[in-house]
């Protein structure tokens, strides 16, 4: 079972969600680095800010962190009702998939043309079921073909134009 889990989405549009993907992992006994829980400030601003946000912080600096902790975590679990995707989880996407760190999602993306193999969508609760038998696995790890190839050079900086 992994230790640590982070969920992205749209914490302003979706946080009832989020807060049930964050119960269903803390349950579990799986600590979540990022969101920490606590009620958003203001869901009407368009970067939503937590209680626990320092306020000395920028927005730019309070994503830094939020990544930092997204990265800390042994896996990222993206909330996306509806498949909506944010602007900033979908830059969240990009750096997790960039770093190979392993991902997974309620629902495929509505315009986020990434290739994700079908075990990584999946609710909460069949993860945690999942991570008693297996630890998590990058996106890429499911991936065959063209598009695992063309993913992997770009992880590994040897470019290709085909």
């Amino acid at each position: 079972m992994p230790k640590s889990a982070a969920i992205i989405g749209s914490f302003r549009q979706h946080y009832s969600q989020v807060l049930n993907a964050w119960n269903v992992f803390t349950d579990a006994g799986i600590v979540v680095t990022s969101p920490k829980g606590a009620p958003t400030i203001d869901g009407a601003v368009e970067f939503v800010r937590f209680e626990t946000d320092d306020p000395e912080l920028t927005d730019p600096q309070v994503q830094s962190l939020a990544l930092n902790r997204i990265f800390l975590a042994d896996f990222t679990y993206g909330v996306f009702p509806g498949r909506y995707v944010g602007r900033t989880a979908a830059y969240e996407i990009g750096r997790i998939l960039q770093a190979s760190k392993p991902f997974y999602m309620s629902d495929m993306p509505n315009d986020l043309p990434i290739e994700v193999p079908a075990s990584h969508i999946c609710s909460p609760e069949q993860l945690v079921e999942r991570f008693k038998d297996q630890l998590p696995k990058a996106v890429l790890s499911g991936l065959t073909g063209m598009g695992a190839e063309l993913e992997q050079n770009l992880i590994s900086g040897n470019y290709s134009d085909l």
